[in-house]
């Protein structure tokens, strides 16, 4: 696994745990209801998992964290 990958790995993992805190919050949203239930999202649009069309990096590209051309450690 390269550096780079290991970054990218860790912005998605906190972007989701964002994201959850925040579906927390919408009480009795279907969103909240099927994250408690323990139930994988698949995006409507790319269909992958982990988020939702709303927060689709495919369908929504300037929802994606910003990258620079040279990372350094």
């Amino acid at each position: 696994m390269t550096a780079d990958k290991a970054v990218d790995m860790l912005l998605e993992e906190e972007r989701r745990a964002k994201d959850d805190e925040n579906e927390d919050l919408e009480v009795g949203s279907d969103r909240a209801m099927k994250a408690r239930a323990g139930k994988t999202q698949r995006c409507g649009y790319c269909g992958r998992p982990y988020h939702t069309e709303d927060h689709c990096w495919t369908k929504h590209p300037e929802l994606a964290p910003k990258r620079t051309e040279a990372r350094t450690l």
